[in-house]
């Protein structure tokens, strides 16, 4: 008797166990599509935002970066101007082709200085931060513009502060 009642016991656990793997699997797979599906949507945003507009302004806004870039300094300007091009694509554009405008004028600026390049994260930032407040409509009243721009230094100061002690 007693061994009937252990078979059954093993019985009980196999298909206890193959239930519980079972609805684990299902769960696992369920959540995998979900993130696919996300994935998928969110690279459908980023190529809507690159239109033919928006690719032909990223070089002109590299050449305003570069222009106020190079301006601030013969002028020794304690304020860089190296970012109002990417804060202008970001805000017309959108936030990735914002980005991808704060990252080439990075690239571009460290051909010539390569501690320019350790600023890359921060153009990148500049881009997305401006993109998205343009997207919410950040800057639709004068209220809402003081708000902007205190994002705006929140975002472009806090994480330079590591680059500059530690780069």
């Amino acid at each position: 008797i007693l061994f009937g009642y252990i078979e059954t016991f093993e019985n009980a656990l196999e298909h206890l166990n193959k239930g519980v793997i079972d609805s684990f699997l299902d769960l696992k797979i369920d959540w995998l599509k979900r993130l696919e599906s996300n994935f998928n949507q969110f690279i459908t945003k980023v190529k809507n935002d690159f239109t033919l507009i928006s690719v032909l302004l990223i070089p002109v806004a590299v050449a305003i970066n570069f222009v106020g870039g190079q301006l601030a300094m013969a002028l020794k300007l304690p304020i860089y101007l190296d970012s109002i091009g990417t804060m202008l694509v970001g805000l017309i554009a959108g936030p990735w082709v914002g980005a991808a405008t704060g990252l080439l004028t990075s690239v571009m600026n460290g051909i010539l200085a390569p501690t320019y390049i350790g600023f890359a994260p921060i153009s990148i930032l500049i881009g997305i931060t401006a993109g998205l407040l343009s997207k919410y409509k950040m800057m639709s009243n004068p209220i809402k513009i003081v708000v902007s721009i205190i994002i705006m230094l929140l975002v472009v100061t806090l994480p330079q502060v590591p680059i500059i002690i530690y780069g």
